[in-house]
């Protein structure tokens, strides 16, 4: 029961250090979303290179926090073999191991020990899906941003091809008043003289 205590204790932690990367992660999210507004690129690649680093110490955390949780689930003899058990699976399960132990002659300082630690499991899980469900919320909405502002420059890009109409063999070597030879050209083809 001891290493059952530990491994609760561990998991417990691991969802600990999780909801500090979440609240790591909405202040980004919050600067990523005014970034957008205002065009900033080059403080926008920052805060990509630092929610990347985040989401590495993110996904590093959830395969401990998964460890931990098989070796949890293999103590109580609850079969993982299939997928893990989400969070919310997990803590009826424990509370079903919790309700067993009662059956089994346990010292009752033992049995306290271990519904005191589950109980605690169940609160810190609770913070941690405020969290993420804020976490993902932003996620998704910063991602309709720049799915917008991606079909408008995509808009302005098809808008300008058309406009100016280049030869397709002007594309590569494409100047304004210069053809690909480098000689200066009829000015009615420059983009700037086209009325749409």
């Amino acid at each position: 029961m001891n290493e059952l205590l530990a491994l609760l204790k561990e998991f417990s932690q691991c969802l600990k250090i999780q909801i500090n990367i979440y609240a790591e992660f909405l202040p980004l999210l919050d600067e990523e979303e005014h970034l957008l507004g205002c065009f900033s690129l080059p403080l926008l690649e920052r805060i990509v290179v630092q929610k990347d680093q985040i989401v590495q110490r993110a996904r590093r955390i959830e395969q401990r926090r998964l460890g931990v949780l098989n070796k949890i689930c293999l103590l109580i003899s609850f079969d993982t073999r299939k997928k893990p058990p989400s969070l919310n699976e997990f803590l009826i399960v424990l509370k079903h191991y919790a309700e067993s132990l009662h059956q089994i002659q346990l010292a009752a300082s033992v049995q306290q020990q271990i519904a005191e630690k589950i109980q605690e499991v169940e609160d810190i899980a609770k913070h941690y899906r405020e969290f993420f469900v804020q976490t993902e919320g932003r996620v998704f909405r910063n991602k309709q941003i720049m799915q917008r502002l991606a079909s408008h420059v995509e808009r302005s890009v098809t808008f300008l091809q058309t406009a100016i109409k280049v030869p397709p063999h002007y594309a590569s070597a494409y100047v304004p008043n210069y053809g690909p030879t480098g000689k200066p050209r009829d000015k009615t083809l420059s983009f700037l003289t086209i009325k749409v």
